[in-house]
């Protein structure tokens, strides 16, 4: 399916939303078997909207919605990235389609 007829398929109202919520993946490479304290500890993170165990190169991905990028690089590296047992930290914040 092309980028075009993607785009339409989404509601006008659903595009806005994504836009102003500024949502953000962050994935997390953490030691192994810390996977669960980490999820602990970000689950106490405001506003973040999702996390999940993941298998493969990322151990954990974290949707954050409604920061701005100063917010946002506030709390990876005081909150996520000051954790003992993180590895690595990527940033991935969506772009909107117009």
């Amino acid at each position: 399916m092309s980028q075009e007829k993607v785009t339409k398929n989404f509601d006008h109202n659903e595009k806005i939303r994504n836009h102003t919520l500024n949502t953000t993946f962050v994935l997390i490479t953490c030691d192994v078997g810390e996977e669960g304290s980490i999820l602990e500890k970000i689950s106490t993170l405001k506003p973040f909207r999702e996390i999940q165990q993941t298998i493969g190169q990322y151990d954990i991905i974290v949707k954050f919605e409604g920061m701005n990028g100063t917010e946002l690089a506030e709390l990876i590296n005081k909150e996520i990235r000051g954790m003992k047992t993180v590895r690595s930290v990527m940033t991935l914040p969506l772009v909107t389609l117009a």
